[in-house]
């Protein structure tokens, strides 16, 4: 009973694990996916970091992070709340592949607009741009854990994270309630 009661407990705690890190994936790679996908003056970044804080809340401001890298490598934008531990060496990026030009053909092809004359005074929509697909990375600094976003177009490198503590701390409380019920359930 006790090792089925384990068993039971600690398939449960994966499954939560991977499912959690995978709704953050998600909600990362939706941020920075609608980023990418238009050009972008350089002010941009610092109005996208701010408003972060506006729709999640002031409380939440701290739990993301934004870096955006030129295509030579140069540092665009960094959130003023950037730890230290992850400047330099601390952080290395992912390969993301062969480096996009604007010529080549996307790997899912986008269906061509329907041809319309422009209105007069009407301008044209914004071009879609290409983006890599995102590649997930999980580092730790100053006693924080944050799982970041990793996309690029043809312009910039985006970096989005966000502290992972929400689902450490609700892995924390599944460990706790599983220690105190596997023992009652085996003491039942």
């Amino acid at each position: 009973s006790g090792v089925i009661l384990l068993a039971f407990a600690s398939l449960f705690l994966s499954i939560t694990r991977r499912t959690g890190s995978e709704r953050i994936d998600r909600h990362l790679f939706a941020l920075a996916d609608d980023q990418l996908r238009r050009p972008l003056p350089p002010e941009h970044w610092s109005r996208f970091d701010d408003n972060l804080s506006s729709f999640y809340g002031e409380n939440n401001r701290r739990r993301f992070l934004v870096k955006v890298i030129t295509r030579d490598g140069a540092t665009l934008y960094t959130s003023p709340r950037w730890p230290s531990a992850l400047t330099g060496a601390g952080l290395i990026l992912p390969d993301l592949g062969a480096p996009l030009e604007f010529g080549e053909p996307p790997d899912r092809p986008e269906p061509p607009p329907p041809p319309r004359s422009l209105r007069p005074g009407e301008d044209r929509p914004p071009r879609r741009l290409r983006v890599t697909r995102p590649q997930f990375m999980t580092l730790r600094a100053d006693n924080q854990t944050w799982r970041f976003a990793v996309m690029r177009n043809p312009n910039v490198t985006l970096l989005v994270g966000t502290d992972m503590a929400d689902l450490q701390a609700e892995l924390k409380r599944l460990r706790t309630t599983f220690a105190v019920a596997v023992p009652l359930g085996l003491f039942l």
